[in-house]
């Protein structure tokens, strides 16, 4: 049996799995409790989520937040980024976006999962496949 996939999930992904139970991340969600994938997160997209899961827009108390974070923070494998590895990085166009190539770089992730298209047209030059969660489930069915 393989090891489970190490993914990179973008904060739209995040977002849409852990505030609004989308149904097409579902999988994602089971998947990473289930540990049949691995996400991968930095202090940066983590901060970046955090921040996210702040905006106005999504009216969340500290404990609706706090309960996002639980789903998922128990799973997450913690990558430390490695400035001098990852100097030598593709420079995204959006620099905010810079963050996930590099938690993909230094976790030795197998791909990004994304809907920022910045970071969709990275996909010849990112450290990994960079792909719609659809897209990448196709491919890579997570068991049920």
């Amino acid at each position: 049996m393989s090891a489970s996939p190490r993914l990179v999930l973008d904060t739209n992904v995040l977002v849409s799995a852990l505030v609004y139970d989308d149904p097409r991340h579902e999988v994602l969600r089971r998947g990473w409790q289930a540990r049949a994938l691995v996400p991968l997160m930095s202090a940066a997209t983590h901060d970046e989520l955090r921040r996210v899961l702040a905006y106005p827009q999504f009216a969340l108390s500290a404990e609706r937040i706090a309960v996002a974070l639980g789903t998922l923070e128990p799973f997450v494998e913690w990558v430390s980024i490695d400035a001098a590895a990852v100097a030598a990085l593709r420079r995204c166009s959006d620099r905010d976006d810079q963050k996930f190539l590099e938690t993909a770089f230094c976790g030795g992730a197998h791909a990004i999962l994304s809907y920022d298209r910045v970071l969709l047209k990275m996909r010849r030059h990112a450290p990994c496949p960079v792909r719609t969660p659809e897209a990448w489930l196709a491919e890579h069915p997570v068991g049920a």
